[in-house]
């Protein structure tokens, strides 16, 4: 593999010019900058980003460890961090957890050791000892979708409990009377703020729901489909499913199939977030919709900040976006869009 001598000596430069030219330096006159441009292409060049990370005490990395780039929401919240990384000149080193403290602690300790610049987080349950273990304490840490407690960290993360309190008003105004909520994961926070939305509107209505309605999982396909089998088991059935998020809704459609249902004529089905492809399809869901890329930026953002300030030592920071409440046709209603989430 070719040198940055070995460029210079086919330029006809000194290696420090040659460097220069690599790194974008000014100080170099176009007809050497296009020598020395010519014997990278010859050499094919490699920089060494490592070694040049370490001179300058920066990677020009920055991570972000997700539980599952299949999920729609965290698919936006990839593209968001990666367009906010690369307007900084930085790179995005993205690794998947499948919500596995094993796997977590193991991506942490390689982020440790390639001295990123920052990690971007969305913590499983464990994350408080592998965090305290793996990392640098002086890498900037931003959590994303769940809070860790005793981790002082920032947080960016979306009001969904207000906005599944919003879900279940309108199912209700619909006169959906027996509405189930399932398939979340009970370690995460997420699932007890959902199911708190849910519980609150519908003791709004004065209805105490039954426990049989609140059925959790794993937020995976599987989670949906096990769901729906326990709910048409019940007599009588919940007239009613909201989805924990959109690869419960998965399976949770996949099963009303497969068990005869229609929707929404025998069952309304709702969603936080959407799980199929933007205007893909017609009917649209109802669902809940989180701005994962909008969070995505901003948790790189926060890590951009701290990496500006390195010795300003300000307290934690917490965003809260809100989630949006679209109305499609699965549960009998005519299509619309409600902008942001009432209280």
């Amino acid at each position: 593999m070719a040198s940055i001598e070995d460029v210079a000596r086919r330029a006809g430069v000194s290696p420090i010019t040659a460097s220069r030219v690599v790194r974008s330096h000014p100080n170099v006159t176009p007809a050497t900058r296009e020598r020395v441009q010519r014997a990278i292409a010859e050499l094919n060049y490699i920089p060494n980003g490592v070694a040049r990370g370490l001179r300058q005490s920066r990677s020009g990395l920055i991570a972000l460890i997700i539980t599952d780039i299949t999920s729609p929401f965290f698919t936006a919240v990839a593209r968001g961090a990666e367009d906010a990384a690369r307007a900084a000149g930085m790179k995005l080193i993205l690794g998947n957890s499948d919500d596995d403290a094993e796997i977590e602690a193991e991506y942490l300790r390689s982020m440790g050791e390639h001295r990123v610049d920052g990690v971007v987080l969305v913590p499983t349950e464990h994350a408080r000892q592998a965090l305290g273990n793996r990392l640098p304490k002086t890498m900037p840490i931003v959590l994303l979708d769940r809070g860790v407690a005793g981790v002082e960290a920032d947080l960016v993360r979306c009001d969904t409990g207000t906005a599944t309190r919003e879900l279940c008003r309108h199912l209700w105004k619909l006169g959906r009377r027996r509405i189930a909520i399932v398939g979340g994961a009970p370690s995460s926070p997420t699932w007890y703020e959902r199911v708190d939305g849910y519980r609150a509107a519908l003791g709004e209505a004065g209805y105490v729901p039954s426990d049989d309605f609140v059925v959790p999982g794993d937020y995976t396909p599987d989670a949906g489909g096990e769901a729906v089998r326990h709910l048409l088991a019940l007599s009588p059935p919940p007239d009613a499913i909201i989805a924990a998020n959109a690869q419960v809704a998965h399976g949770v459609l996949d099963a009303l199939v497969a068990h005869g249902r229609r929707v929404p004529d025998d069952i309304a089905v709702a969603a936080i977030d959407d799980p199929l492809p933007p205007s893909a399809f017609w009917p649209r869901l109802t669902v809940v919709e989180q701005p994962g890329y909008e969070m995505g930026k901003a948790a790189v953002d926060l890590i951009l900040s701290r990496l500006a300030h390195p010795r300003t030592q300000e307290p934690a920071r917490e965003l809260v976006f809100p989630a949006t409440l679209k109305i499609g046709v699965s549960c009998g209603e005519e299509a619309r869009v409600r902008k942001g989430s009432e209280a």
